[in-house]
């Protein structure tokens, strides 16, 4: 501490050092560790509203129709033009989890074959794409999908200011993902912490036109 060395460790400093045995956690002055729990961060289905996200531009929409899994609503997505073909969510504190688990649910519509989208992740400083999903190899267009991505705190900064992003990067304006029920879980620092981002995706039954 003090002006010329580094910052003393503390119990709330969002990283494990000192004698901590976890993040913020464990030794002999931190508070135990936890087993391993986890805590729903949110769960947003954008029936009443955006939930706290932000409309990239022109190329994002909040649509109601059939290309929403769950309700009427969801997020479209289209084209490759940056940010404007994105949706952001509000930043959260995951400074206390070892892993945070993105769930949401998809449909493409018209993405040509290699065309594809990004789960994208905000550690404090960067944005860094975590998942990407491309029509021909991940997913078929005209669909319901379910898609997990798991990002850990072995890879990437877990700040106070986490955010979440989904990016469209197609090429035309006909070309859309319709993004619904997303939910970020995150892993107690009790638990083991993985190597690397990991993802699952599995195709749902109902489709529409």
């Amino acid at each position: 501490g003090g002006p010329d060395c580094a910052a003393c460790p503390t119990c709330n400093d969002g990283v494990q050092n000192g004698d901590e045995t976890g993040v913020d956690c464990g030794g002999p002055d931190c508070a135990p560790c936890g087993g391993g729990g986890s805590d729903e961060l949110f769960a947003h289905f954008f029936e009443s509203g955006w939930d706290g996200w932000q409309d990239g531009g022109s190329d994002c929409y909040r649509y109601s129709g059939t290309r929403s899994w769950e309700g009427s609503y969801s997020i479209r997505i289209r084209d490759n033009s940056g940010t404007a073909s994105s949706m952001t969510s509000s930043a959260y504190n995951v400074s206390g989890y070892n892993s945070l688990e993105i769930e949401f649910y998809f449909y493409p519509n018209s993405m040509e074959n290699g065309e594809d989208f990004f789960v994208r992740y905000f550690d404090g400083s960067s944005w860094n794409t975590v998942a990407t999903y491309a029509s021909g190899s991940e997913f078929t267009n005209n669909s319901f999908y379910v898609a997990t991505v798991t990002v850990s705190a072995a890879d990437y900064n877990f700040p106070t200011n986490a955010r979440f992003r989904f990016q469209c990067d197609a090429s035309a304006n006909a070309d859309r993902v319709y993004i619904e029920a997303v939910t970020v879980t995150g892993i107690g620092s009790g638990s083991i912490i993985a190597q690397g981002p990991t993802q699952t995706i599995r195709q749902l039954e109902s489709t529409v036109e």
